[in-house]
Parts: structure tokens; C-alpha cells; sequence
């Protein structure tokens, strides 16, 4: 995602949004890698990553979906000081490698 606006409505804007339900596709699902280079919101500072999986554990092997996860999220040239947040799913979050530069 480069050199993007994004015109949010609400002082929370939200960057990768998806959702979750425990069907098989036939494959392995994956979240991606991000690189953030340059973003801008039109309200609020803070952007959050991720946001909608809620507390499910998506990477679960007795789930009929795992999802892998074990990519990472690169901030590049926040000159607007966003606060940038990884999802409050603990098992996104901690599986993620979130990075600043």
C-alpha cells in the first residue's frame, strides 16, 4: 500500500479488513505481508491493522480453516505520526512481525 489516501469516516481508520468462518476451502489460507509506505487518513491518528477476527483462534489445526500466519507489517514513512495497531486478536498479533522504519 503506497502513497494512499484513505478517506475514513470515523477517527479510527481501518487497513486490511476481513473476516473468518471455519469452512474449508480446499487450501491453505494465509495473511498477507504489508508494507504501509506513506498512508494518509483524512480524520484521526489512529490506524489499525487487521481489526475483525475478534478473539478466534484462526491459526487453530482443529478448526476446519487454519489460517498461517507468519508474515509481517512494515510502517515506511508514517510522516504524520499515525499510531499504527495490529489486531487485538492475540493470535494475529502475536504472530505477526510488526516493524517501523
Amino acid at each position: 500500500i503506497k502513497d494512499v489516501v484513505l478517506k475514513n469516516t470515523s477517527s479510527s481508520a481501518t487497513v486490511i479488513s476481513g473476516s473468518w468462518n471455519d469452512h474449508y476451502f480446499g487450501y491453505t489460507c494465509h495473511l498477507p505481508n504489508v508494507i504501509i509506505d506513506n498512508l494518509t487518513v483524512s480524520k484521526g491518528t489512529k490506524v489499525t491493522i487487521f481489526p475483525t477476527f475478534g478473539s478466534k483462534d484462526i491459526t487453530s489445526t482443529s478448526t476446519n480453516n487454519p489460517v498461517a500466519i507468519g508474515g509481517s507489517v512494515i510502517i515506511r514513512n508514517n510522516k504524520n505520526g499515525y499510531n499504527f495497531v495490529v489486531s487485538q486478536n492475540s493470535y494475529i498479533k502475536n504472530a505477526i512481525t510488526f516493524t517501523k522504519e
